[in-house]
């Protein structure tokens, strides 16, 4: 687990009592060693940093926001695998939420939307961009609507008395088109989830716990020439570099 350090003293107090929830070593900021990843509280803002540049999610940045304003169920691939069409607005959970940039847009366009993340860090980055997005007078109240849970996937999707209509992964399995040199916040989040890219096996085996408990299809992000995670599906997506494989249930 990274450290959470405080550039300020007075945030020392709130950086130390989340480093006991979170398990993990609290300590100023010229303490953290020289290209070491961390997290710091900043502005009362939790965020990623690493050799002197900061980042963490925003859900309302002008190119989101311009998206969310454009979003309708002919212009996103996605809303159309998760089976979003007129009067139609299923229930859906993605489990593999991580920043919830795809989830964001399945809530603007109507559907309740439950998140599931279970790397305690990437959850609080999550929750913060959440907390925020729910206070734009615009779209709000579409991200209230949203649920978020702190769990292993395939745990909790068993736990669940009601199944979600629809189940949406996204395992981040290697893709062909990614290039070598990465964004900045790419980096830091691949320094952060030592796991990633989820393994095919781990991919395979939550596809399998998804396709048992959703009650009307499982959505499966895929680049566009990854083989399929398990056999093939019932129909695919095209949309650009990637493509949505869906499996409906019989």
């Amino acid at each position: 687990m990274i450290p959470l350090c405080w550039r300020r003293a007075e945030d020392r107090l709130t950086v130390q009592a989340q480093a006991r929830v979170l398990a993990t070593s609290a300590l100023p900021l010229e303490a953290v060693a020289a290209g070491q990843l961390a997290l710091l509280l900043e502005d009362g803002s939790w965020q990623l940093t690493l050799q002197g540049r900061s980042w963490h999610p925003d859900w309302l940045q002008p190119d989101r926001l311009r998206r969310y304003r454009q979003a309708s169920l002919k212009r996103e691939p996605l809303a159309r695998a998760c089976g979003l069409k007129a009067g139609q607005r299923p229930a859906i959970c993605d489990a593999t939420a991580g920043l919830a940039q795809d989830a964001t847009i399945l809530a603007v366009l109507g559907s309740p939307v439950t998140l599931v993340e279970a790397h305690p860090i990437v959850f609080l980055l999550l929750r913060q961009a959440w907390e925020r997005a729910c206070e734009h007078p615009d779209f709000g109240p579409a991200f209230a609507r949203m649920r978020l849970f702190q769990a292993d996937s395939r745990h909790w999707l068993q736990q669940q008395a009601s199944a979600p209509d629809v189940i949406y992964l996204d395992p981040m399995f290697a893709r062909a088109d990614l290039k070598a040199q990465v964004s900045k916040p790419m980096q830091m989040l691949r320094r952060l989830q030592t796991d990633w890219p989820l393994a095919a096996s781990e991919a395979a085996a939550l596809l399998q716990a998804a396709r048992e408990r959703a009650s009307q299809r499982v959505v499966v992000k895929r680049a566009r020439r990854a083989p399929p995670l398990l056999e093939r599906p019932h129909h695919v997506i095209e949309a650009g570099n990637c493509r949505f494989d869906v499996y409906m249930k019989n």
